[in-house]
């Protein structure tokens, strides 16, 4: 539950997040363990849909409906908006919410960090109820609503900011590995149905350019949010006071 005096260290949020990282790697490099990020890629493709509804929705246009494969494919239909922006916003939303996720985990208060993780909670299931139309999707938003929401109201300090830098670190590092498998694909002779594919169509400006674009973004956003996360440490009077 909520409780206003709890206290973590900013070098002990960064401990955590070194071993979200640490974890994550180690995974990654293990071919056995791989099922255990499974779960992860299919919360991302769950924030890449999202991202593209919500750039429509910001820019006048219509969120219709999402769906996601087991195969961690997905699939958001809108209408309107303005495409150059809700196009790319898949790939890098899911980049953004990582790193500012990351950022947001490591700079903020023990409180902050609760009401970030019941804040995504009921998104996830504002997004569920209203966009959800295949049962994979409804699961995988029912289960992050749920998992956020309770670890935002029952989870102790230690498993909350852990929690929170896994999620952020594993949406950003796979927001970089889609990016650049995107880049690769688009480089190739046989090219797809895509977001760089339907941004070249869009502008005349190959898919393989905007792949690498997006690439390099991502990358930045993950640089830039290990930076003001690691700036927690040489702020003066970094205790946490309950504020931001």
């Amino acid at each position: 539950m909520l409780q206003s005096n709890e206290r973590q260290s900013p070098r002990t949020s960064m401990a955590l997040a070194g071993a979200a990282f640490v974890l994550s790697l180690i995974v990654a490099q293990m071919p056995v363990l791989r099922w255990l990020v499974y779960p992860f890629h299919l919360f991302v493709t769950l924030v890449h849909e999202l991202s593209h509804g919500l750039a429509a929705l910001l820019t006048g246009g219509r969120f219709l409906r999402f769906t996601i494969a087991y195969d961690s494919s997905g699939l958001a239909t809108t209408a309107g908006g303005w495409r150059w922006l809700v196009i790319p916003a898949g790939y890098l939303g899911a980049a953004l919410f990582g790193g500012v996720l990351l950022a947001l985990t490591n700079r903020g208060s023990a409180r902050a960090r609760r009401w970030v993780a019941m804040g995504l909670g009921l998104f996830f299931a504002v997004a569920l109820l209203l966009f959800a139309r295949n049962v994979p999707a409804i699961i995988i938003s029912g289960l992050a609503a749920a998992a956020l929401l309770a670890l935002g109201m029952y989870g102790s300090q230690l498993w909350l900011t852990f929690g929170l830098n896994l999620l952020a670190i594993q949406c950003s590092l796979n927001a970089l590995d889609s990016v650049i498998g995107l880049t690769r694909l688009s480089a190739g002779p046989f090219v797809g149905p895509n977001d760089a594919q339907s941004m070249a169509n869009l502008t005349h400006i190959p898919a393989v350019v905007w792949a690498v674009l997006w690439s390099a973004a991502a990358l930045a956003v993950l640089i830039g949010s290990v930076y003001l996360s690691l700036r927690v440490e040489t702020r003066p009077n970094a205790g946490d006071d309950g504020g931001w």
